[in-house]
């Protein structure tokens, strides 16, 4: 189980390197635009492009928030709890957190199956956005499996993070 523990926290660490790398390009290719604008000419569906990494940049970065708890948790009245049931209601948080994350997974997955299957690209630069949508999705699948590891966690009442 470890094992799988930290295959999951590595593909996490390399889908955030990706959302980092996705960034950069993204930064690079609206201050190329931005530039060209200066002169009088602009680069065309920079905009369309942008949008369509921004969805693939969030899924990247699901995954890793999750394993390294970065993520928001409101702990004002599960505090004031008694240890088991403060891990009870986080076992239970979490695994409502894995079913919404593996629906939304599905659907995305499913989405970019369609997206494949029909041709869909961008209007003015003809790119294929399925591969895009397949990145948003698996962000979502991944973050589904570091749920579960934290409702074992939960259940073994042995979770750490930063308070």
């Amino acid at each position: 189980m470890e094992k799988g523990c930290a295959a999951v926290g590595r593909a996490a660490l390399w889908g955030n390197v990706l959302g980092c790398v996705l960034l950069g390009g993204m930064a690079l290719l609206v201050t190329a635009d931005v530039v060209m604008r200066g002169f009088g000419a602009s680069l065309s569906g920079v905009f369309e492009v942008v949008e369509v990494l921004m969805g693939a940049l969030v899924g990247c970065g699901l995954a890793y928030t999750g394993v390294t708890h970065s993520h928001l948790e409101v702990e004002i009245l599960t505090d004031m709890m008694p240890r088991r049931v403060r891990h009870a209601l986080g076992a239970l948080g979490a695994l409502l957190g894995c079913a919404f994350c593996a629906a939304v997974g599905w659907k995305t997955a499913d989405y970019a199956v369609d997206a494949f299957a029909n041709g869909e690209c961008t209007p003015t630069t003809s790119f294929q956005t399925w591969p895009f949508i397949g990145l948003l999705g698996t962000g979502f699948f991944l973050l589904a499996v570091v749920s579960l590891i934290h409702v074992r966690e939960h259940l073994r009442e042995r979770r750490r993070h930063d308070a």
